[in-house]
């Protein structure tokens, strides 16, 4: 006759205990595996912050170089306006109080973005406010010559408003080089999209300022002199150099993002501006 085998019952405290055991082991096991993870949750939230910091670099620059465009580009209404007879005035003065408005608009805005930026950032601001108070002074020089009748303006005085506004330009491009470097140098993989933009800005400022060089001689009504036609020689070469630069990334990158984007930059007529501007040489009339 088979003997049945007791097994001795198990003791209700150890029942209690055994769901505060297994409690204890997983938070044991989940505080291992968030130690063990820590260095790559670390890392992942390092790459969050550095990506953040790279669009705020990226808007500042983004910023930076809308604020000498709109600069530079004020420079065209201001000498439709000094070279203006009675009739013109009222339309280069529309022109250029909307220009005004929009060079405006760009500098404030940057000059938000530093001011709430880090401390190299807030470091700049002092710059920017130097420039957007010598604009004032320009453009007041520039009212003040407009005023006039066209047979009395100075032309020696009309080139030195001309000069004042292209000066105005070196300070913001002193702020946006080094905001480009800042990016490349927490993160190299918008290098190539920062490059081209500050070539792109660059070429653009350099056609305003032979067509500027121009308008010079159309206010000294005798053509250009042998040191402006030197002048515009110069800025030449230059817009040949960017031009090439240019097109050698655009080459290279043929088949990223880089070629559309940049593209966009043809709808603003950089490259039929400057095409002409290279190929004609300037005489004395």
């Amino acid at each position: 006759m088979a003997r049945l085998t007791r097994f001795p019952a198990t003791h209700p405290v150890a029942l209690r205990l055994s769901p505060l055991f297994w409690l204890i082991s997983c938070v044991i096991l989940l505080s291992s595996a968030l130690l063990a993870a820590a260095p790559s949750l670390r890392n992942s939230w390092a790459q969050v912050a550095n990506s953040r910091q790279t669009v705020a670099r990226v808007s500042l620059l983004d910023a930076g170089i809308k604020a000498a465009w709109q600069v530079s580009t004020e420079r065209g209404p201001s000498n439709g306006l000094l070279g203006a007879d009675t009739g013109e005035t009222p339309v280069w003065r529309k022109r250029l109080h909307a220009q005004r408005a929009a060079s405006d608009r760009a500098l404030a805005h940057l000059r938000d973005l530093l001011t709430q930026g880090g401390a190299e950032q807030r470091a700049q601001a002092p710059i920017l406010a130097q420039v957007m108070t010598d604009l004032r002074v320009q453009r007041v020089g520039i009212d003040r010559v407009a005023a006039l009748p066209l047979a009395s303006r100075d032309p020696l005085t009309m080139e030195q408003r001309v000069d004042g506004m292209t000066a105005l330009v070196a300070p913001l491009d002193g702020i946006n080089a080094p905001t480009g470097a800042n990016i490349v140098r927490h993160d190299q993989s918008p290098a190539d999209n920062v490059e081209v933009a500050l070539l792109a800005a660059e070429l653009r400022e350099y056609v305003g300022q032979a067509g500027s060089r121009v308008a010079v001689g159309l206010f000294r009504r005798r053509g250009l002199s042998a040191q402006q036609q030197r002048a515009i020689g110069l800025l030449e070469g230059r817009i040949d150099e960017l031009q090439f630069l240019i097109n050698m990334r655009l080459d290279h990158h043929s088949n990223d993002a880089i070629s559309w984007r940049f593209a966009a930059c043809r709808s603003f007529r950089i490259w039929p501006t400057a095409q002409p501007l290279s190929n004609r040489r300037w005489r004395r009339s």
